[in-house]
């Protein structure tokens, strides 16, 4: 019999875990941390901030957030990008299905920050 999965958290690496650490905290809850790892939560989703950092797996992870509204994530992750080293942000940029703002985390990962048409 297949058990009743419930939930799904990824991990995201981190090269430098306390700037990472710093930066996913201006953008989400923290839950939980100690000195490898740390939890952080929006909404009913939630992720691990783990301190591992291998280039090839951080420069190819992806990750999606929704939002309401892309052009305000856009000018509110313009200015905290400007605090974390190796952070940056791309323009809102429409898609055939919504629009997308392009966040990179002080690591390489890529997060896709959607607004997705009604």
């Amino acid at each position: 019999m297949k058990p009743n999965f419930r939930m799904m958290k990824t991990f995201v690496p981190a090269k430098d875990f306390e700037l990472s650490r710093q930066f996913y905290g201006e953008l989400f809850e923290s839950v939980w941390q100690d000195d490898k790892l740390c939890e952080f939560k929006l909404g009913d989703s939630q992720f691990f901030l783990q301190n591992f950092y291998a280039a090839e797996f951080a420069q190819n992870s992806m990750y999606q957030i929704m939002c309401s509204n892309a052009q305000q994530a856009w000018e509110f992750l313009s200015e905290v990008v400007k605090r974390y080293e190796g952070a940056s942000v791309r323009p809102p940029k429409e898609e055939p299905w919504g629009v997308v703002v392009h966040l990179i985390g002080p690591s390489g990962e890529l997060w896709h920050v959607t607004e997705p048409h009604s």
